[in-house]
């Protein structure tokens, strides 16, 4: 066979065909919507849960009291050395001697009544703040949101946030001042919504839209997060006044 043969007899293989990948079909918000349907029963807690948490509760809030409690006892400490010593200055002893025993325990305990009053002024540092959806430009995420709510049972949330984190959270729109009122804002995390499927992030936000369906439990284990947030922002955080040194 010829060189010719030998090309002509060799077949050059042909190119893949492009797979053809059909848009996909839009689907409407009512069929959204209208896939939330049924029943969610709510689940009882028994007696011994909430009595728990209001223990726990009144343990978290005594701890503070405990703190100031310690604060008023070393301010007196310092007051009662300042008003009741002064005989250390007429005593005997050299004259150094005497001014250190008097001077250095209010010096002394001016600074650590200082450094323990000051957490009680000390702001947070500002953190990166969430963004706040508008109703009229995302309405099918806020009917999402309602229907949920209604099948849950749970207050609406008055405001609905995003931001970077791998999570989702529900709290009290402005904090301290939402309390005592139905003043709810739901965060979502946007990895959240891009990772998940839609049955994934329904069960996420089911999650948390139940916390503001617990009114009493949410409030008590605020009020738990936030003692023990503050404990731990004065333990580890590092003062932004002190950097200087």
């Amino acid at each position: 066979m010829t060189d010719e043969a030998k090309t002509k007899s060799i077949r050059t293989p042909s190119k893949p065909e492009s797979p053809q990948h059909s848009a996909p079909e839009s689907i409407s918000p009512e069929t959204i919507i209208g896939a939330l349907d049924g029943d969610i029963a709510r689940v009882r807690k028994p007696p011994f849960y909430y009595v728990g948490l209001v223990l726990v509760t009144a343990a978290m809030v005594i701890l503070p009291l405990i703190y100031l409690a310690l604060v008023v006892f070393a301010a007196y400490g310092v007051y009662f050395h300042a008003t009741e010593n002064t005989y250390i200055l007429t005593g005997g002893g050299g004259g150094r001697g005497r001014l250190i025993g008097y001077f250095g325990p209010l010096i002394v305990g001016g600074i650590v009544v200082l450094f323990m009053i000051k957490p009680l002024f000390a702001r947070p540092p500002a953190g990166p703040q969430p963004f706040s959806l508008d109703p009229e430009r995302q309405p099918l995420l806020f009917r999402y949101v309602h229907r949920l709510s209604d099948l849950l049972g749970a207050p609406l949330p008055r405001r609905i946030d995003i931001d970077c984190n791998v999570n989702a959270s529900a709290s009290f729109r402005r904090g301290w001042l939402s309390m005592f009122r139905s003043d709810l804002a739901l965060t979502i995390g946007l990895p959240l919504v891009e990772g998940m499927t839609s049955r994934q992030l329904t069960g996420v936000l089911a999650h948390e839209l139940g916390h503001f369906a617990q009114g009493g439990g949410m409030r008590l284990s605020y009020v738990i997060r936030s003692v023990n947030h503050w404990f731990a922002r004065v333990v580890y955080e590092k003062d932004r006044r002190l950097d200087r040194f």
